[in-house]
């Protein structure tokens, strides 16, 4: 039985980087691996959102054609640091 390339696993993950004008960034999960995260991924009520750098998320992970990006992303805890 072929595997399955559309499994998907929901972690919690977080923001390296997020460029609001580049509309993507990367988020890390809990052994460091990149996850890439494009705009269009965010759950939000806003029209366009993105992120803080530390921020955590929550987020489904899927292989991607570059390697792993994320899908279904929404903020669990706002980076309060300055």
């Amino acid at each position: 039985m072929a595997a399955d390339k559309t499994a998907k696993k929901v972690i919690n993950a977080k923001i390296k980087w997020f460029d609001l004008k580049k509309g993507y960034g990367y988020a890390t999960d809990e052994n460091g691996n990149d996850i890439f995260v494009h705009f269009k991924a965010i759950k939000s009520g806003r029209t366009y959102v993105g992120y803080n750098t530390d921020d955590v998320v929550e987020l489904e992970v899927v292989k991607g054609p570059k390697g792993m990006q994320a899908r279904n992303v929404t903020l669990v805890e706002t980076n309060t640091e300055e």
